[in-house]
């Protein structure tokens, strides 16, 4: 690789950092299980939740964002939540008693912004039921089921603006699909099958200002067409396959605000 390179690169790199699984539209404060009217926050992660808990919930009526991942939440439950008519941001993640079935109800909750869901019941039927959702602004699919065809129904959400496909077995034949989504300004492909094996459809992400490609098989071929999205600022390539060769593509990307390039094992010490 060229010294010019180097240089414009040097600035970027740094110890391994793995990539923030958090969805940053209507962030939620952490914390133990809690309720403040005046946030109009639930907090209910890794709790054990009973009928009467979460019709209490419903019942206050000011609930916005609710934080559901790790609890024991059954379908019974979901349906219970359905009546929380002004819900913006809703976390289901490691949620494991909920059935595809249940959560295909999501998509009758019309109002919100940020939705977080994982596990082997979150399938290509269920994304097809939340295309109601035309206010959602943020998704997380994490280890999920859904396919390169089920992303298809993305596209009936105009407002989507973060999506990250976490562990989700989606491949090189998804990124058609992402690149037509009008908003998307950060997407995440952490773990996924995308391999960047000639995909010129990157080329086409004409808004994205954050990509993650972090555990991934991508290649130098995908990286080339990568290198094109000319308002991409943020780039994480950590434990890929990329190599001195193909970061040459990135030469005079200057304007690249961070580009995470740990444990590449094909980069060069002198990089």
């Amino acid at each position: 690789m060229s010294l010019s390179l180097l240089g414009s690169l040097a600035g970027c790199r740094g110890e391994p950092v793995e990539p923030q699984l958090e969805l940053s539209t209507d962030s939620v404060t952490a914390g133990a299980p809690n309720r403040s009217a005046a946030s109009a926050d639930a907090d209910l992660r890794g709790t054990e939740i009973s009928t009467e808990r979460l019709r209490s919930v419903v019942a206050d009526g000011a609930v916005k964002r609710l934080r559901l991942a790790g609890s024991d939440i059954d379908d019974k439950g979901l349906a219970i939540l359905a009546e929380l008519r002004e819900l913006e941001f809703l976390d289901l993640v490691d949620c494991p008693r909920l059935s595809e079935g249940a959560l295909r109800s999501v998509g009758q909750m019309t109002r919100l912004r940020n939705l977080r869901l994982s596990g082997p019941a979150v399938t290509d039927e269920v994304l097809t039921e939340l295309s109601g959702l035309q206010q959602l602004a943020a998704l997380l699919l994490q280890q999920t089921a859904v396919t390169d065809a089920g992303l298809s129904a993305l596209k009936s959400l105009p407002n989507l603006r973060e999506l990250n496909l976490y562990a989700t077995p989606v491949t090189d034949g998804a990124v058609g699909v992402l690149a037509t989504l009008p908003r998307l300004e950060k997407l995440g492909l952490r773990g996924t099958g995308v391999k960047g094996a000639d995909v010129a459809a990157f080329e086409a992400m004409a808004g994205v200002v954050e990509l993650d490609l972090s555990e991934t098989d991508f290649r130098n071929s995908g990286l080339a067409h990568v290198a094109r999205i000319r308002s991409l600022r943020r780039l994480n390539l950590w434990l890929t396959l990329v190599d001195d060769d193909g970061l040459e593509a990135l030469r005079g990307r200057d304007d690249l605000e961070s580009l995470n390039l740990d444990n590449l094992t094909g980069i060069s010490d002198a990089s």
